[in-house]
């Protein structure tokens, strides 16, 4: 950014401009209080090219939030007022009447509804305490909930605290007449590395080989891109008798993936069309440990399935796929017809931030995207565009 600031000064003089600079930036990170403010203007300095000192940093002020609660609304009463916004509740000042009577609030003839409502929860114990949790620093939302909706069940507070959240999104402050909040969520979205799946003590699925306990044993899964048929991902030659993680790097001596088939307890044995047996390769698994070998594992494990060692491509470089889905048949003329469930790129993110972009109202549609550390910077935007227009 630097950079391109000094050429685009450096096209500005070429082009006869002989006045200075003057350089504005704006940040809501970069400082917390009057102890930052050299560091900040050092940090324009460089970023700019010019001279900054410590007295061209403004700092913002932030309005403190008066304690003016007296009672703790129920969530009954919340979502009463979202439906008189909305205009769903008829006689919808005489609902209000009784309510701001309880609490010393005299309704002015004329008001409008959403300032109405903002004196109202000013007077809302919970609100006062929602505004003043989330504000300087982000809260995970099932934190707040908790705090703010102690008296509720726990399937119950965050659903509660989305619908107050909501309803101090429309109501206003009649003195400044801001929202009594102003929030945004921020989601994190990560590409799949991976899935596994553990059979024992139970089945489950997992997509984070380091997010299973340690006394679990989990199997990457690979899935057939024609039928969907699952593998089981393993080592090359399934050395040491454990089926672990396999080696991915070209590099390294042992690189290439076996591909096991869980075999089902009605599976027939394979014939080729002249009506000769396939040779398979079928070998005893433990899911409890782990542990295969052709014969049954001496680990005294009662928890053994039967898996087929599928047929690997005769090609060294492709070490790591398989030569044909054994299900199915599918070889997708040669182009690993098996994959695992990861995805590098960013598709999926991109599908869930496409239906979380469309879902906004029109005027607060807005998406940005980080590129640092992204060979394609623009891929997300770039896709966001795509998927908008067809959708």
């Amino acid at each position: 950014m630097a950079m391109l600031l000094r050429r685009l000064k450096q096209r500005l003089r070429e082009g006869g401009r002989l006045e200075p600079f003057r350089c504005i930036a704006t940040s809501a990170t970069l400082a917390e209080g009057e102890k930052d403010r050299g560091a900040v203007a050092k940090f324009a300095s460089n970023l700019f090219g010019e001279e900054f000192c410590t007295k061209d940093v403004i700092l913002g002020e932030t309005e403190p939030i008066p304690e003016s609660g007296i009672e703790e609304l129920s969530a009954h009463v919340y979502r009463l007022l979202r439906e008189a916004l909305q205009g769903r509740i008829p006689e919808t000042r005489n609902q209000l009447a009784g309510l701001a009577n309880r609490l010393g609030i005299d309704l002015l003839d004329k008001e409008d509804l959403s300032y109405t409502i903002g004196r109202i929860l000013q007077r809302d114990i919970r609100s006062t305490k929602l505004r003043r949790l989330i504000t300087g620093n982000p809260r995970e939302a099932r934190e707040v909930a908790k705090e703010v909706f102690a008296d509720l069940p726990a399937t119950e507070r965050v659903p509660a605290l989305s619908e107050l959240i909501e309803l101090l999104l429309q109501a206003r402050d009649p003195t400044s007449h801001a929202p009594l909040l102003s929030v945004r969520y921020h989601l994190f979205l990560r590409s799949l590395e991976g899935a596994f799946v553990s059979y024992w003590p139970q089945k489950k699925i997992f997509l984070d080989r380091k997010g299973t306990d340690r006394e679990i044993t989990a199997f990457e899964v690979a899935l057939c891109r024609e039928c969907g048929q699952h593998y089981f991902v393993g080592p090359k030659n399934l050395k040491d008798g454990r089926l672990k993680e396999a080696i991915r790097d070209p590099g390294q001596f042992n690189f290439g993936v076996t591909f096991l088939r869980p075999k089902e307890d009605d599976e027939e044995d394979d014939k080729e069309d002249n009506g000769k047996d396939i040779n398979r390769q079928i070998l005893q698994l433990c899911v409890r440990c782990g542990r295969i070998g052709r014969c049954r594992p001496e680990c005294n494990h009662d928890h053994i399935i039967q898996v087929v060692k599928e047929e690997s491509p005769k090609d060294e470089d492709k070490a790591d796929q398989i030569a044909k889905c054994g299900a199915c048949g599918y070889s997708a003329a040669g182009r690993d017809p098996v994959r695992e469930v990861i995805y590098g790129t960013d598709g999926p993110n991109a599908v869930i931030a496409t239906t979380l972009y469309q879902n906004l109202p029109e005027k607060r549609k807005k998406y940005w995207h980080s590129p640092m550390g992204v060979r394609k910077p623009h891929f997300l935007p770039g896709i966001l565009k795509i998927r908008i227009k067809t959708f």
